[in-house]
């Protein structure tokens, strides 16, 4: 059985849709902020999404075979989000991610269960359209491009560099959550103080493939690159 059988029945679990915004701006890793429209936060594959008002539309793709450009928009009470696109560029270049799955299936349920989601839309913030800091409804709105219909954005937004990894050590790119493992100069510790990565190939490998036996690595860096851009 899968969702879409789910979703064939006479009665069926609401929907829940969340949405993950990230991206970078300057080559600085930007951190993921997760929401959902729903009234209370909700936990989906652990990861919390927060609850905020939150509208997406035009994500439906036209029978003329034009790219649908999505529009976002996002309650700003308290200027959280104008604090956010303040100190990211108004998120430009950021890649939203559309997250789809029924209430049955989140983590608190106890029917819970990670392998049932529609497939995600992805989209990147073309530009900041609106932004309404104040009054009855404050609001920051984008419009939304498919990484098919971008116009002088470069994705991801960061340099190409050969040998350093830009993710934040044990943030959600780098994706790290075990124990110590080496200093910054890839010495080997067992002391959380000191453990730190060293941002190399090496370092990488020491946290995800210590026996050498060729598993993905999760770096930023691009090794097969002779310079950087």
């Amino acid at each position: 059985m899968t969702i879409y059988s789910d979703i064939q029945k006479l009665t069926i679990s609401p929907v829940v849709q969340m949405f993950i915004i990230s991206g970078y701006d300057s080559g600085n890793p930007v951190a993921s902020f997760r929401f959902t429209n729903e009234p209370i936060d909700v936990v989906w594959k652990t990861l919390t999404y927060t609850s905020i008002p939150i509208e997406a539309s035009g994500f439906e793709f036209k029978a003329k075979g034009t790219l649908p450009r999505p529009t976002m928009r996002i309650s700003n009470v308290g200027n959280v989000i104008t604090s956010i696109v303040a100190q990211y560029d108004d998120l430009i270049g950021a890649k939203v991610t559309s997250l789809r799955t029924l209430a049955k299936y989140l983590d608190n349920q106890p029917t819970a269960d990670p392998g049932f989601e529609f497939l995600p839309d992805i989209y990147y913030v073309e530009q900041k359209t609106s932004e309404v800091s104040g009054g009855e409804q404050p609001v920051v709105e984008w419009s939304l491009v498919s990484s098919l219909d971008l116009d002088g954005v470069q994705i991801p937004k960061r340099r190409i560099i050969t040998s350093t990894c830009l993710w934040q050590y044990r943030g959600t790119d780098c994706g790290y959550t075990g124990g110590p493992v080496a200093d910054i100069n890839d010495n080997p510790t067992s002391d959380m103080v000191i453990d730190q990565c060293g941002k190399r190939l090496r370092s990488c490998k020491l946290r995800f493939d210590p026996s050498g036996t060729g598993q993905p690595l999760p770096t930023s860096a691009f090794p097969g690159a002779t310079r950087y851009e």
